[in-house]
């Protein structure tokens, strides 16, 4: 009686060799999908995190001009605080820069005030100019809301005179009644809130992840389309929309508030969103999608190797084992980086929620200490002056009002420049880091030596705005734990890329001995490995310590 045939003969061995090659295909198909849905889950959220809080801050400001009196009084007709309230809103309007148009409507829906804003930047419109607009659905909506509601209209085209404004303009309006001291509507606050600096970031973050997005309102209309196909449906003729273009996808998106689904197109996402207006014309979808030949692209060139080491392992059979082991072993490396790469997001996500959150205790804090106090202060001092028993006490309580309000107004720019810095949007990248530079010197008295080669081209915002923040990050190691006397800081545009190097003559330390959650270091490394780039760091002590990043760049023209 023979015995079993062992398991390295060639026809077992080939058998078996070409099993494992397919169960690693599947398995590394498997856990693409499974990494892809993850991401899109999280810029969903994050999508819609950025359009709720830009939501929210147009809602505080329209409370804030609705409850003026001189925006009453404007709005019954009086001329003086039409003059005072056009003035006023200029410089509103230049201070926020994303409001299109602020308009004061009486009663009927008739223009009283409106600002407008462009690329001069706002201007007061003459009488002349006043339109009438009570038949507009957002100022019918406006006009019969109860005071303290908000209409808030759907993501749209700006339209002047009844035709769509050339080029076009995205916008979306919020409205909110004004009452007098008995409930009466005696008219209403439009903002025309710009969209395309939101739309515009919403496709910047998804082209970060390597995912198409698609934001669709109710109607399966698309407010941001996909390749090949256009927005706006309802307000241009082309009337292109989801709902004609994939009426299977738009089924499942408009059946369930959340959901995915993979088919021969690739990986679907979607997430739903309302406004929390009172008048509003219905949901937003969210849609993140990446493409079967993306997802696939990974296990694709698995399945290459793959049939190549079968190519080689047939013929030679005598060394099938060692290349299972060595394929094992390269499989369990990939796992081991891929287990270490996500180690390291989670622990940033994990650190920057925390900041996040101190962040918003702080916040908190100043606008409950500082913010609450003077609004105290301007109450009681408002409500002085209105029980004033003479013209002289009126006038005192009334400037008290006055100094107050310019304290306010200080503390929420100051609030404002923490959550995102003027000095970028302002002045460009190199200049505020000109800026920059000087402030750090002369706060800490390290000498901080820059050096710009910068193209007279604009960057890429994404580039500007991690380059930026990289560079704050190092600086401010320099100065926190350096004890540097000097500091090198080089900005510019080379063949691969945005390079930025900060070196400092301090003490130095051992790269090894930095735990893996320092949330700088980790936070640098990340923001450039984001945009596909490199980050390196050298250090020892008492030798100082250079970083060096690159951010690959579109080639120059393109």
């Amino acid at each position: 009686m023979s015995g079993p045939r062992p398991l390295q003969t060639p026809f077992v061995a080939a058998a078996l060799l070409i099993l494992l090659c397919g169960a690693l295909v599947v398995a590394q198909r498997r856990h693409e999908e499974a990494l892809a849905e993850r991401d899109a889950s999280s810029l969903l959220r994050l999508q819609v995190e950025v359009v709720a809080r830009e939501f929210a801050a147009v809602g505080s400001d329209l409370a804030l001009l609705a409850g003026d009196p001189r925006t009453l009084a404007a709005a019954q007709g009086d001329a003086a605080a039409k003059a005072e309230l056009d003035q006023a809103l200029v410089r509103f309007s230049a201070a926020r820069g994303t409001y299109h148009q602020v308009r004061i409507l009486d009663a009927d829906g008739g223009e009283r005030v409106r600002v407008n804003l462009d690329d001069q930047g706002p201007r007061a419109v003459g009488a002349a100019e006043l339109q009438a607009k009570g038949d507009r659905d957002y100022v019918a909506g406006a006009l019969a809301l109860s005071p303290g509601q908000v209409f808030v209209s759907r993501f749209d085209l700006n339209v002047e005179h009844g035709r769509v404004e050339e080029p076009a303009r995205p916008t979306v309006r919020f409205a909110a009644p004004i009452v007098d001291t008995t409930g009466r509507t005696q008219g209403a606050v439009v903002l025309n809130q710009g969209a395309a600096r939101l739309l515009e970031e919403l496709g910047s973050v998804a082209r970060a992840d390597a995912l198409d997005f698609q934001l669709v309102d109710h109607q399966g209309f698309w407010i941001q389309a996909p390749p090949g196909h256009q927005p706006w449906g309802f307000a241009l003729p082309h009337a292109d929309r989801l709902t004609q273009a994939d009426p299977s996808l738009w089924s499942a998106i408009d059946a369930q508030p959340q959901g995915s689904r993979l088919d021969r197109t690739g990986l679907w996402r979607w997430q739903r969103w309302s406004p929390s207006g009172d008048s509003t014309p219905g949901p937003l979808h969210f849609v993140a999608s990446i493409p079967r030949s993306a997802l696939r692209a990974r296990s694709r060139r698995l399945l290459v190797s793959l049939a190549a080491l079968l190519a080689v392992a047939l013929p030679l059979l005598g060394a099938s084992t060692a290349s299972s082991a060595r394929a094992d072993g390269e499989r369990d490396r990939a796992a081991l980086q891929l287990a270490e790469s996500e180690g390291r997001l989670r622990l940033l996500t994990l650190r920057l929620l925390e900041g996040q959150e101190r962040e918003r205790q702080r916040l908190c804090r100043d606008l409950h200490d500082d913010l609450g106090q003077i609004s105290t202060a301007l109450r009681i001092d408002s409500e002085t002056a209105r029980r004033a028993p003479d013209e002289e006490r009126r006038a005192a309580a009334l400037a008290r009002v006055a100094d107050n309000a310019e304290v306010l107004l200080e503390h929420i720019h100051r609030i404002a420049a923490d959550l995102r810095p003027a000095l970028l949007d302002d002045l460009g990248l190199a200049d505020a880091l000109r800026r920059h530079c000087a402030d750090v010197q002369e706060r800490s008295g390290v000498e901080v030596t820059l050096r710009l080669s910068l193209p007279p081209a604009p960057l890429p915002s994404e580039a500007v705005d991690h380059g930026w923040r990289i560079l704050q990050e190092a600086l401010g190691n320099v100065v926190r734990h350096a004890q540097a006397r000097r500091v090198e800081v080089e900005l510019g545009r080379e063949d691969r890329g945005l390079r930025i190097v900060v070196a400092d003559d301090g003490r130095g330390f051992d790269p090894s001995s930095v735990p893996p959650s320092s949330l700088g270091l980790l936070g640098m490394r990340e923001r450039a490995e984001l945009l596909g780039g490199t980050f390196s760091l050298r250090s020892a002590p008492d030798q100082g310590t250079r970083i060096e990043v690159c951010i690959p760049l579109p080639p120059t023209g393109a």
